[in-house]
């Protein structure tokens, strides 16, 4: 198409921006709102395999669900039957920037402090798309659908995995999305997660540090040798890198909170993540009149946290109604000796019914221990003579943070310590997340996500 020709009797071209071996990717304005869109036209005709078709839909599917600043809005799609080959054309929102491909191909070079920053904005994206239900795998994080503005954002474009990508017939029945050096094992074999997106994003962050694709880099035991090739001198970014560039996902275990963490801690304060500054250290001891007991010795410190089984008070009414109710439908059903075998049919439901009652009151004389050191994390959950212990690397632990909102209460519901509410404590540990906090009051879920995330720090510089 040439300058001056319409879609669709709206879009005007403008210029070509980009060519591929079935499509091209036109700039255009939208003759209705007088805006400058991108047009992505497709010649299905051309591919070979009809699979592209179904793929192009596909991103067109997912950018119409996602609302995002920093992914280009949806804005039409559409077929073209005026050829003898199929057509169809994508249109979103057009970025005025360039992608970090076209940026190194331009003799582009950033520092760490630069590159660093440009995987937190990304990553804020990626957490985006894997927070909708159900999560939105990209499939494709490459340089080439990383577009960065003149003010440093950073937008995550072409869902569909399209263009300039590997398609694969695996057993002639699925097809694999991805482009060659950012694409994860798991992958090869037709399957993807959001693990699978975590590679690409690290592969990213590596090409931006040597402008080279990570598949002409060296690798030891099938994994990348960040080491051989660059010396990182920052440990956040080192840390993201040495773990999600791992070829088994299941060894991908930090989560996105944690590597932005990770990322920012080399340029800020990682106190400023858990809301807190350096004119504001957190008190050693927890709240006037807390139950949570903290002890520190030998370069060790413990948090015993009262209820550490976090189970649901509200469950407990609800176990009494529900064995009533059991009650009365099997006694009106149950007539005579004869009925046994009937009578038996009850019984899941009234173990379920004793089970909702007994559970919350049993959480609440649970405890939670949380010991951190230098060599990771232990939590000790225990109740009465009943013991179980968990170990986790420093490397694996998250942020601490809390979750959930506030309780409707009447005045006379809220106890000494404030009003309490439905939140809880949540620490990632692996792959894994740790609840607990539910019976504590909002001041002292405060104090203890704060002193927790202070002494992580503190093990981890130590």
């Amino acid at each position: 198409m040439n300058p001056g020709d319409m879609l669709a009797d709206r879009y005007e071209i403008v210029r070509e921006l980009g060519r591929g071996g079935a499509g091209v990717t036109y700039l255009a304005r939208d003759a209705t709102t007088g805006r400058e869109v991108v047009a992505k036209l497709l010649h299905v005709g051309l591919m070979g395999d009809w699979k592209a078709a179904e793929l192009f839909q596909r991103e067109a599917a997912v950018l119409s669900q996602l609302h995002h600043e920093r992914i280009p809005a949806y804005v039409d799609f559409f077929p073209i039957d005026d050829t003898e080959a199929p057509r169809y054309v994508l249109v979103r929102e057009f970025v005025d920037g360039a992608s970090l491909q076209s940026r190194v191909d331009a003799g582009w070079r950033g520092t760490e402090e630069t590159i660093r920053d440009i995987g937190v904005r990304l990553l804020r994206v990626v957490q985006y798309i894997h927070d909708v239900r159900p999560p939105v795998i990209h499939r494709d994080v490459n340089p080439r659908n990383v577009i960065t503005r003149s003010d440093g954002e950073v937008f995550l474009v072409d869902f569909g995995g399209v263009q300039d990508a590997l398609r694969l017939s695996v057993g002639g029945t699925s097809t694999i999305v991805g482009t060659p050096g950012y694409t994860p094992m798991e992958q090869f074999v037709g399957r993807a997660t959001v693990r699978s997106d975590l590679y690409a994003v690290a592969a990213t962050l590596l090409f931006l540090l040597t402008h080279r694709n990570p598949a002409d880099l060296p690798a030891k035991n099938m994994k990348i040798d960040v080491a051989s090739v660059i010396d990182i001198t920052t440990a956040g970014l080192r840390k993201v890198l040495d773990n999600w560039l791992e070829p088994d996902e299941e060894k991908r275990t930090l989560s996105v909170a944690h590597a932005i963490s990770l990322l920012l801690s080399s340029v800020e304060e990682p106190r400023a993540e858990s809301r807190v500054t350096d004119s504001e250290m957190v008190p050693v001891e927890p709240p006037h009149g807390s139950r949570i007991r903290r002890t520190d010795a030998d370069g060790r410190t413990t948090f015993l946290v009262p209820g550490g089984a976090g189970g649901r008070r509200g469950l407990a009414p609800f176990g009494v109604f529900w064995l009533v109710f059991i009650g009365i439908w099997a006694s009106s059903n149950v007539r005579g000796h004869a009925a046994w075998p009937v009578a038996l049919s009850y019984l899941p439901f009234i173990v379920i019914g004793i089970s909702m009652f007994v559970w919350p009151i049993l959480s609440a004389f649970s405890k939670l221990g949380l010991e951190i050191g230098a060599d990771g994390i232990s939590y000790t959950r225990s109740f009465f003579f009943w013991r179980r212990r968990v170990t986790v690397p420093l490397q694996d632990v998250g942020e601490c943070r809390i979750e959930g909102g506030m309780e409707r209460r009447s005045m006379r519901s809220r106890d000494r310590h404030g009003s309490r509410s439905t939140s809880r404590l949540c620490l990632d540990l692996g792959v894994r997340t740790l609840r607990f906090g539910e019976t504590l009051s909002d001041r002292e879920r405060e104090w203890l996500r704060d002193a927790i995330n202070e002494q992580v720090r503190i093990a981890r510089k130590g």
